[in-house]
């Protein structure tokens, strides 16, 4: 899951030969629904942007046919934002810099253009986030959990 978000290749031979290759490269965006995000690697971790979703009340409930009418006027709309937005991050990305590269760099720069053109606290809410998770990743892993619990009240020279 992590190369597929990062970027990967397939590298075959081409199928019923031993002659030349077949190179497959691909990046995508994952989605997937957890319950514990402590069950995720910390590779992986590092790579999640965690939308919580809230319930929706019975009274809002809207039936199959509505909701695709309303999915269908707003794409339009959407898009149209998404695009203006993509290009003024684009615009802007190459001027950014960073107090510290944190690990996806690249994507905490993103985030940091996002922040100045919409004047939101997107970097530091992923960061925190992903030290969150990490937290839990950690909890999770039995090893980790042992190594912590060892080192907990250990001082150094």
């Amino acid at each position: 899951m992590c190369r597929t978000m990062s970027g990967d290749s397939f590298v075959r031979r081409k199928l019923h030969t031993d002659q030349g290759l077949s190179i497959v490269n691909f990046r995508r965006v994952i989605g997937m629904a957890t319950i514990d995000g402590g069950a995720l690697k910390a590779d992986l971790a590092d790579r999640v942007l965690e939308i919580e979703l809230q319930p929706i009340d019975e009274s809002e409930t809207i039936g199959p046919a509505e909701l695709a009418a309303r999915i269908d006027n707003a794409i339009p709309k959407l898009v149209g934002v998404f695009y203006t937005l993509v290009s003024k991050v684009l615009a802007s990305l190459p001027s950014i810099e960073l107090d510290k590269m944190p690990r996806m760099a690249d994507f905490a720069a993103v985030l940091a253009v996002l922040d100045q053109i919409r004047g939101t606290e997107s970097l530091g809410a992923y960061l925190r986030h992903r030290d969150h998770l990490a937290g839990d990743v950690l909890e999770g892993d039995i090893v980790g959990n042992l190594v912590q619990n060892f080192m907990e009240n250990r001082t150094f020279p």
